[in-house]
Protein backbone atom coordinates (compact mmCIF):
# COMPACT_ATOMS: atom_id res chain seq x y z
CA UNK A 1 0.00 0.00 0.00
CA UNK A 2 1.10 3.42 -0.67
CA UNK A 3 0.47 5.34 2.61
CA UNK A 4 -2.02 8.68 2.05
CA UNK A 5 0.17 11.55 2.26
CA UNK A 6 -0.89 14.00 5.32
CA UNK A 7 -1.98 17.64 4.97
CA UNK A 8 0.59 20.47 5.32
CA UNK A 9 -0.62 24.03 6.08
CA UNK A 10 1.68 26.88 5.77
CA UNK A 11 1.56 30.22 7.45
CA UNK A 12 3.98 33.06 6.36
CA UNK A 13 4.24 36.19 8.20
CA UNK A 14 6.13 39.45 6.15
CA UNK A 15 7.47 41.99 8.10
CA UNK A 16 5.81 45.49 6.81
CA UNK A 17 7.98 47.81 7.53
CA UNK A 18 9.80 50.44 4.61
CA UNK A 19 12.92 48.22 4.15
CA UNK A 20 11.12 45.22 3.13
CA UNK A 21 9.59 46.15 -0.08
CA UNK A 22 11.90 44.01 -1.93
CA UNK A 23 12.08 41.16 -0.18
CA UNK A 24 8.10 41.09 -0.12
CA UNK A 25 7.65 41.67 -3.77
CA UNK A 26 9.73 38.41 -3.65
CA UNK A 27 7.31 36.01 -1.41
CA UNK A 28 4.47 37.38 -3.77
CA UNK A 29 6.29 36.29 -7.04
CA UNK A 30 7.04 32.79 -5.73
CA UNK A 31 4.33 32.01 -4.35
CA UNK A 32 2.34 30.37 -7.07
CA UNK A 33 4.59 28.34 -8.22
CA UNK A 34 5.72 26.85 -5.06
CA UNK A 35 1.69 26.19 -4.13
CA UNK A 36 1.23 24.41 -7.14
CA UNK A 37 4.87 22.31 -7.05
CA UNK A 38 4.07 21.03 -3.60
CA UNK A 39 0.25 20.63 -5.07
CA UNK A 40 2.05 18.92 -8.42
CA UNK A 41 3.88 16.16 -5.34
CA UNK A 42 0.08 15.39 -4.22
CA UNK A 43 0.40 17.22 -1.25
CA UNK A 44 -3.12 18.71 -0.07
CA UNK A 45 -1.84 22.13 0.84
CA UNK A 46 -3.15 24.99 2.36
CA UNK A 47 -1.48 28.86 2.53
CA UNK A 48 -1.80 32.41 4.81
CA UNK A 49 -0.02 35.32 4.75
CA UNK A 50 0.00 37.63 7.46
CA UNK A 51 1.26 41.03 6.30
CA UNK A 52 -0.23 44.51 4.75
CA UNK A 53 -2.04 43.95 1.69
CA UNK A 54 -0.04 46.87 -0.34
CA UNK A 55 3.35 44.57 0.48
CA UNK A 56 1.89 41.31 -0.52
CA UNK A 57 -1.05 40.64 -3.26
CA UNK A 58 -0.93 36.78 -4.34
CA UNK A 59 -1.94 36.55 -8.22
CA UNK A 60 -4.46 34.11 -9.00
CA UNK A 61 -4.67 31.39 -9.35
CA UNK A 62 -3.75 30.57 -5.59
CA UNK A 63 -4.72 34.57 -4.70
CA UNK A 64 -8.42 33.66 -5.47
CA UNK A 65 -8.65 30.34 -4.34
CA UNK A 66 -10.44 30.20 -0.77
CA UNK A 67 -10.20 27.00 -0.41
CA UNK A 68 -6.52 27.04 -0.43
CA UNK A 69 -5.52 30.65 0.61
CA UNK A 70 -6.12 32.80 3.23
CA UNK A 71 -4.88 36.16 3.46
CA UNK A 72 -4.75 38.79 7.05
CA UNK A 73 -4.44 42.17 6.60
CA UNK A 74 -2.10 42.56 9.77
CA UNK A 75 0.43 45.59 10.22
CA UNK A 76 3.42 43.61 10.79
CA UNK A 77 6.51 45.69 11.92
CA UNK A 78 10.25 45.17 12.29
CA UNK A 79 10.06 43.10 15.52
CA UNK A 80 6.89 41.39 16.15
CA UNK A 81 6.27 38.91 13.31
CA UNK A 82 6.57 36.52 15.96
CA UNK A 83 3.81 38.24 18.31
CA UNK A 84 1.10 38.34 14.88
CA UNK A 85 1.60 34.80 14.25
CA UNK A 86 -0.23 34.47 17.96
CA UNK A 87 -1.99 37.48 18.05
CA UNK A 88 -3.97 36.57 14.62
CA UNK A 89 -4.32 32.95 15.14
CA UNK A 90 -7.83 32.97 16.15
CA UNK A 91 -8.28 34.30 12.88
CA UNK A 92 -6.71 31.47 10.68
CA UNK A 93 -7.43 28.20 13.74
CA UNK A 94 -10.35 27.40 11.64
CA UNK A 95 -8.11 27.12 8.05
CA UNK A 96 -6.14 24.68 10.00
CA UNK A 97 -6.67 20.97 9.85
CA UNK A 98 -5.96 18.80 12.54
CA UNK A 99 -4.27 16.42 11.11
CA UNK A 100 -1.86 18.58 9.29
CA UNK A 101 1.42 19.25 9.41
CA UNK A 102 2.33 22.78 10.43
CA UNK A 103 4.81 25.12 8.83
CA UNK A 104 5.51 28.73 9.54
CA UNK A 105 7.73 31.28 7.29
CA UNK A 106 9.26 34.24 9.07
CA UNK A 107 10.52 36.70 6.52
CA UNK A 108 11.79 40.16 8.06
CA UNK A 109 15.24 42.24 8.09
CA UNK A 110 15.19 42.22 11.66
CA UNK A 111 14.88 40.61 14.84
CA UNK A 112 12.26 39.77 17.35
CA UNK A 113 10.97 41.49 20.61
CA UNK A 114 9.38 38.13 21.43
CA UNK A 115 11.68 35.55 22.93
CA UNK A 116 11.74 32.59 21.08
CA UNK A 117 11.05 30.32 24.20
CA UNK A 118 8.04 31.75 25.18
CA UNK A 119 6.33 31.67 21.15
CA UNK A 120 7.43 28.34 21.29
CA UNK A 121 6.07 27.38 24.10
CA UNK A 122 2.69 29.27 23.33
CA UNK A 123 2.36 28.10 20.22
CA UNK A 124 2.37 24.60 20.72
CA UNK A 125 -0.19 25.12 23.37
CA UNK A 126 -2.86 27.06 20.94
CA UNK A 127 -2.04 23.85 18.10
CA UNK A 128 -1.38 21.37 20.36
CA UNK A 129 0.76 19.51 18.28
CA UNK A 130 4.83 20.19 17.26
CA UNK A 131 4.83 22.60 14.55
CA UNK A 132 8.31 23.71 12.11
CA UNK A 133 9.26 27.59 11.60
CA UNK A 134 11.16 28.39 8.65
CA UNK A 135 13.49 31.43 9.28
CA UNK A 136 13.95 34.07 6.60
CA UNK A 137 16.38 36.59 8.59
CA UNK A 138 19.79 37.57 8.72
CA UNK A 139 22.31 35.35 10.25
CA UNK A 140 25.23 36.45 12.40
CA UNK A 141 28.17 36.82 10.08
CA UNK A 142 30.18 36.96 13.32
CA UNK A 143 29.05 33.79 15.31
CA UNK A 144 27.96 30.78 15.19
CA UNK A 145 25.31 28.02 16.18
CA UNK A 146 26.23 28.27 19.91
CA UNK A 147 25.50 31.89 20.47
CA UNK A 148 21.39 31.06 19.20
CA UNK A 149 19.22 31.54 22.41
CA UNK A 150 18.00 28.27 23.87
CA UNK A 151 13.97 27.05 23.76
CA UNK A 152 13.32 25.81 27.29
CA UNK A 153 9.65 25.67 27.21
CA UNK A 154 10.27 29.16 29.62
CA UNK A 155 7.95 31.80 29.55
CA UNK A 156 6.90 35.26 31.39
CA UNK A 157 3.96 35.68 29.80
CA UNK A 158 0.62 34.98 31.82
CA UNK A 159 -1.14 32.02 29.59
CA UNK A 160 -4.32 34.24 29.75
CA UNK A 161 -2.23 36.87 28.14
CA UNK A 162 -4.07 39.49 25.35
CA UNK A 163 -1.81 39.15 22.38
CA UNK A 164 -3.67 42.16 20.83
CA UNK A 165 -2.32 44.46 23.42
CA UNK A 166 1.39 42.69 23.71
CA UNK A 167 4.04 44.62 24.73
CA UNK A 168 7.62 43.50 25.41
CA UNK A 169 7.27 44.41 29.30
CA UNK A 170 4.54 42.24 29.66
CA UNK A 171 6.70 39.09 28.72
CA UNK A 172 10.07 40.12 28.99
CA UNK A 173 12.27 42.27 26.26
CA UNK A 174 14.42 39.30 24.23
CA UNK A 175 18.17 40.82 24.39
CA UNK A 176 19.23 38.73 21.17
CA UNK A 177 23.02 37.79 21.44
CA UNK A 178 25.11 40.92 19.73
CA UNK A 179 26.44 39.62 16.19
CA UNK A 180 27.15 41.06 12.78
CA UNK A 181 23.98 41.51 10.61
CA UNK A 182 24.29 40.88 7.22
CA UNK A 183 24.88 43.98 4.53
CA UNK A 184 20.63 44.70 4.18
CA UNK A 185 19.32 43.78 7.14
CA UNK A 186 18.54 46.02 10.67
CA UNK A 187 19.82 43.93 12.86
CA UNK A 188 20.22 39.60 13.60
CA UNK A 189 17.55 37.15 13.51
CA UNK A 190 18.80 35.39 16.02
CA UNK A 191 14.96 34.35 17.27
CA UNK A 192 13.77 33.37 14.47
CA UNK A 193 17.52 31.40 13.37
CA UNK A 194 17.09 29.64 16.97
CA UNK A 195 13.52 28.76 16.31
CA UNK A 196 14.18 27.25 12.63
CA UNK A 197 16.91 24.77 14.64
CA UNK A 198 15.17 23.55 17.76
CA UNK A 199 11.73 22.85 15.10
CA UNK A 200 13.89 21.60 12.20
CA UNK A 201 13.26 24.41 10.10
CA UNK A 202 15.16 26.24 6.96
CA UNK A 203 17.37 29.21 7.86
CA UNK A 204 17.83 31.15 4.79
CA UNK A 205 19.66 34.79 4.35
CA UNK A 206 17.38 37.75 4.12
CA UNK A 207 20.50 39.29 2.46
CA UNK A 208 20.41 36.79 0.10
CA UNK A 209 20.04 37.94 -4.03
CA UNK A 210 18.86 34.48 -5.04
CA UNK A 211 15.35 33.14 -3.54
CA UNK A 212 15.39 30.45 -5.83
CA UNK A 213 17.13 27.70 -3.35
CA UNK A 214 14.72 28.94 -0.64
CA UNK A 215 11.76 27.65 -2.57
CA UNK A 216 13.27 24.80 -3.82
CA UNK A 217 14.41 23.40 -0.25
CA UNK A 218 11.08 24.91 1.28
CA UNK A 219 9.16 22.98 -1.42
CA UNK A 220 11.56 19.97 -0.79
CA UNK A 221 10.69 20.02 2.95
CA UNK A 222 7.49 20.41 2.73
CA UNK A 223 6.49 17.96 0.62
CA UNK A 224 8.99 15.27 2.33
CA UNK A 225 6.67 16.64 6.06
CA UNK A 226 3.68 15.34 4.02
CA UNK A 227 5.00 11.75 4.34
CA UNK A 228 3.08 9.70 7.20
CA UNK A 229 5.10 7.59 9.52
CA UNK A 230 1.78 5.57 11.11
CA UNK A 231 -0.57 3.28 8.81
CA UNK A 232 -3.72 2.01 10.12
CA UNK A 233 -3.81 -1.97 10.38
CA UNK A 234 -6.11 -3.24 7.62
CA UNK A 235 -9.43 -5.15 8.71
CA UNK A 236 -9.42 -8.56 8.07
CA UNK A 237 -12.02 -10.02 5.55
CA UNK A 238 -15.76 -10.75 7.53
CA UNK A 239 -15.47 -13.52 10.02
CA UNK A 240 -11.87 -13.51 10.91
CA UNK A 241 -9.58 -11.56 12.68
CA UNK A 242 -5.77 -10.59 12.90
CA UNK A 243 -3.04 -11.98 15.09
CA UNK A 244 -1.26 -9.02 15.94
CA UNK A 245 1.65 -10.75 17.16
CA UNK A 246 2.05 -11.96 13.89
CA UNK A 247 1.95 -8.87 11.79
CA UNK A 248 5.21 -8.13 9.42
CA UNK A 249 5.82 -4.67 7.75
CA UNK A 250 8.02 -4.36 4.85
CA UNK A 251 9.03 -1.14 2.90
CA UNK A 252 9.59 -1.27 -0.53
CA UNK A 253 12.12 2.02 -1.60
CA UNK A 254 13.40 3.29 -4.95
CA UNK A 255 15.59 0.23 -5.75
CA UNK A 256 12.27 -1.88 -5.66
CA UNK A 257 13.67 -4.23 -3.36
CA UNK A 258 11.31 -4.95 -0.25
CA UNK A 259 13.08 -4.79 3.12
CA UNK A 260 11.56 -6.67 6.07
CA UNK A 261 11.56 -3.97 9.21
CA UNK A 262 12.04 -5.29 12.59
CA UNK A 263 9.46 -4.66 15.33
CA UNK A 264 9.81 -3.04 18.40
CA UNK A 265 8.53 -4.46 21.47
CA UNK A 266 6.80 -0.82 22.92
CA UNK A 267 7.11 2.86 21.46
CA UNK A 268 10.74 3.55 22.97
CA UNK A 269 11.71 2.29 19.89
CA UNK A 270 15.31 1.30 21.51
CA UNK A 271 15.54 -1.49 19.23
CA UNK A 272 13.60 -2.62 15.86
CA UNK A 273 12.00 0.31 13.23
CA UNK A 274 7.79 0.08 14.31
CA UNK A 275 5.72 -0.92 16.86
CA UNK A 276 1.97 -1.50 17.15
CA UNK A 277 0.09 1.24 18.54
CA UNK A 278 -3.15 -0.23 20.40
CA UNK A 279 -3.86 3.14 22.40
CA UNK A 280 -6.63 4.44 19.97
CA UNK A 281 -10.00 2.92 18.17
CA UNK A 282 -7.66 1.22 15.90
CA UNK A 283 -4.91 -0.38 15.88
CA UNK A 284 -2.18 1.53 14.15
CA UNK A 285 1.55 0.89 12.70
CA UNK A 286 3.38 3.22 13.92
CA UNK A 287 7.46 3.77 12.43
CA UNK A 288 10.17 4.43 14.55
CA UNK A 289 11.54 8.24 13.80
CA UNK A 290 14.72 6.58 11.88
CA UNK A 291 12.80 4.40 9.76
CA UNK A 292 10.66 7.08 9.23
CA UNK A 293 13.29 9.56 8.15
CA UNK A 294 14.46 6.72 6.04
CA UNK A 295 11.51 6.73 4.47
CA UNK A 296 10.79 10.56 3.80
CA UNK A 297 14.48 10.80 2.19
CA UNK A 298 13.36 7.88 -0.64
CA UNK A 299 10.07 7.36 -0.78
CA UNK A 300 8.48 3.94 -1.50
CA UNK A 301 5.66 1.68 -0.58
CA UNK A 302 4.38 0.26 2.84
CA UNK A 303 3.25 -3.37 2.68
CA UNK A 304 1.47 -4.75 5.98
CA UNK A 305 1.44 -8.65 5.95
CA UNK A 306 0.24 -11.57 8.57
CA UNK A 307 -0.60 -14.91 8.42
CA UNK A 308 -3.90 -16.55 7.15
CA UNK A 309 -6.53 -14.92 9.61
CA UNK A 310 -7.97 -17.12 12.50
CA UNK A 311 -12.15 -17.77 12.21
CA UNK A 312 -14.16 -15.98 14.69
CA UNK A 313 -16.17 -19.19 16.03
Amino acid sequence: ATPEKIPVDVIFVIDASGSMFGEAAIVQDNMNQFSQRVIDEGVDLRTVVITRAAFVTVPPPLGVDPERYLFLESRVESNDALVHLLKRYPDYKDFLRPNAETHFVAVTDDESWLTPSCFHASMTALLNHDFVLHSVASEDTKGTDDTLPAIDGTCDCAPAVDWNTYHPSVCGHYSPPTGGRCATAARVGSAYNALAKHTGGLTHSICSTDWTVLFDRLTETVVESALPCALAVPEPPDGFKINLSKLEVRRTLGDGQPVLLERSPDDTCSTGEWYLDETGDQSMIQLCQAACEAGREDEGTIEITWPCGVPIL
